[in-house]
């Protein structure tokens, strides 16, 4: 699946592979340039600037599922989740994504990499920035 986040000036072009991935890099790779650059997509539309693709609706989580049915409501979505998003248990909520046909998005400085399916590192070419495969 594709995820494309485009500015006037920047493209990010994203290939997640698997259901339960990790995005990890150091500070300043644009991870969660990446996250807010999504979140301002989903708020203002068109009206932020930039353009979001994907197969699937983003939703960039930014708190703990507060109602049993979150995940019904959001089932078949991809979640984009910044490593600053606090979880009672981290790996019941990735566990009810799965149930729930969501894919996950984990974008972090640092993580477990054996939590994930797969785990990515954003590589930059000029004013384009892709993944590449960590595991």
């Amino acid at each position: 699946m594709y995820l494309t986040v485009k500015t006037k000036k920047h493209s990010y072009i994203l290939n997640l592979e698997r259901r339960n991935s990790l995005l990890q890099g150091d500070s300043g790779t644009g991870k969660s340039k990446l996250v807010r650059y999504i979140d301002n997509f989903n708020k203002y539309g068109k009206g932020a600037g930039l353009v979001v693709e994907c197969d699937k609706r983003v939703t960039v989580v930014s708190e703990a599922p507060r109602s049993k049915y979150w995940f019904d409501e959001h089932a078949d979505e991809l979640l984009v989740i910044d490593e600053d998003v606090r979880f009672p248990d981290r790996g019941e909520f990735f566990k009810s994504a799965r149930s729930h046909d969501c894919w996950v998005l984990y974008v972090s400085r640092c993580y477990d990499v054996t939590a994930f399916d797969c785990a990515y590192k954003l590589v930059t070419n000029g004013n384009t920035t892709t993944n590449a495969v960590l595991r």
